[in-house]
């Protein structure tokens, strides 16, 4: 692929000095940094965060999968509006030196009050797709009656079909599960 590459700078150039294919890969190396040629692929150890209840009551359910050796985390929502539960995903890339504690601030500030200033910023944001993503199907649990509501608690399974085109990282295919609470009318 590199000689392709090169061979298209030369070209390019028509007759100029051909390029030197060393310093375009070190350069190319520079720009992706670590993030080039991750594989994630989610596994029983990976940590898996579900948020569905803020200060206000239930809401859309969101699961944080956390892949600590890749500093990435694959945010997964599925909104609580309607029994359709449309699901949407974001990968968030953090740059290789940001240590798991770091990460961990920038998650609950995600959910909660943004209670830690010195969290870590993504270096790059990447939306899933909505092809790439399903909801596979759905069990009524039960009906839980709150202050702010009456709500039927739903189990939700989901698919996520393999993403290889975002920049450097290779999300690898995974199954899910959540539980989404749906104001009754």
């Amino acid at each position: 692929m590199m000689f392709r590459r090169c061979f298209f700078f030369v070209i390019l150039l028509y007759g100029a000095a051909m390029p030197n294919c060393e310093l375009f890969a070190q350069d190319r190396t520079q720009i992706l940094g670590d993030q080039e040629n991750k594989i994630l692929k989610l596994n029983s150890d990976t940590p898996k965060v579900e948020i569905r209840y803020s200060m206000i009551g239930y809401r859309d359910t969101l699961i944080f999968y956390t892949f600590k050796e890749e500093n990435a985390v694959l945010r997964v929502n599925i909104d609580n509006k309607s029994k359709t539960f449309p699901i949407t995903a974001k990968l968030y890339l953090f740059d290789h030196e940001i240590e798991s504690e770091g990460i961990k601030k920038w998650l609950n500030n995600q959910h909660s009050d943004a209670l830690f200033g010195d969290a870590p910023m993504p270096t790059a944001t990447y939306q899933i797709p909505s092809n790439r993503l399903k909801v596979t199907g759905f069990d009524y649990r039960k009906t839980v009656e709150e202050s702010f509501g009456v709500f039927d608690e739903y189990s939700v399974n989901f698919r996520l079909r393999s993403v290889n085109h975002i920049k450097g990282v290779r999300l690898k295919p995974f199954k899910g599960q959540a539980s989404v609470m749906i104001k009754k009318k």
